[in-house]
């Protein structure tokens, strides 16, 4: 089974259209289709800064991990290997 999650506008003929992966061409399929309204509310709507990233991202997320920081462990000895001439 292989779960696929599309946004698409339905057309004026009441139709729409599914992408299929080519993993799945030329086989009997059986289709679960549940539909949803997207709500968009202009207020929620995420602004980004210059470089694409949310405004305040950085902000709300520097240090999230304080109480339980990232630890490196000792590294392996660098494995030599014959010279590829």
């Amino acid at each position: 089974m292989e779960t696929i999650l599309i946004k698409r506008r339905a057309n004026e003929g009441k139709t729409l259209t599914i992408p299929v992966p080519d993993t799945l061409l030329s086989q009997d399929l059986e289709v679960l289709v549940v539909m949803q309204p997207v709500i968009l509310v202009p207020e929620q709507e995420e602004k980004m800064d210059e470089d694409g990233w949310p405004i305040g991202f950085f902000e709300a997320t520097y240090g999230s991990l304080a109480d339980d920081p990232i630890e490196r462990l000792p590294q392996r000895e660098l494995e030599i290997r014959e010279a590829i001439l």
